[in-house]
């Protein structure tokens, strides 16, 4: 019985500490948000939003609210293409959108009104990555930057003081 007992407790320590821990089961992920307006700055309820990860081709769509809010929580680091369709407007369009791992970016999107022929606008040039919503510092280390650094017995504690901002 007492074995049975010891089994018992160290199970329950077990499971209480697992649910204790959510940091163990929390995974880095991203989030993409924002509003659609038209050229006047009225909100464009109801639009199409579509994110699509450059590297893996796999896509997301939501529509916009009725204050023209929409948001792709959960998405993963990497470089997007965000679009926005909606009838009676011309498609949007920004490539290479960045991503970085546990960011929450704004992209906010002005709508032109079109004809009913499908026109298209492509957005190229982003502005530069400025976090403006929280007042963090963070970094992305690339795996072939981890491969080429001679980091003293490979401990990835070592990576920390890549960090720009970051001691000790």
């Amino acid at each position: 019985m007492p074995i049975r007992l010891r089994l018992l407790v160290t199970s329950a320590l077990l499971v209480v500490f697992g649910l204790a821990c959510p940091s163990a089961w929390a995974q880095y992920s991203s989030t993409l948000e924002g509003t659609v307006s038209d050229q006047s700055g009225a909100v464009v309820p109801a639009a199409t939003v579509t994110t699509s990860n450059e590297a893996t081709g796999v896509t997301q769509n939501v529509l916009t609210t009725s204050a023209g809010y929409y948001r792709f929580p959960a998405l993963p680091g990497g470089v997007y293409t965000v679009k926005v369709n909606l009838t009676g407007f011309k498609n949007w369009t920004r490539e290479h959108v960045r991503l970085e791992s546990t960011q929450t970016r704004a992209v906010n999107v002005t709508l032109e009104v079109g004809s009913a022929t499908a026109e298209e606008v492509n957005v190229t040039a982003e502005a530069p990555l400025v976090e403006t919503s929280q007042a963090r510092v963070s970094r992305l280390i690339e795996e072939n930057q981890i491969k080429e650094l001679p980091l003293v017995g490979r401990n990835f504690f070592n990576l920390v003081v890549l960090t720009p901002g970051v001691t000790g």
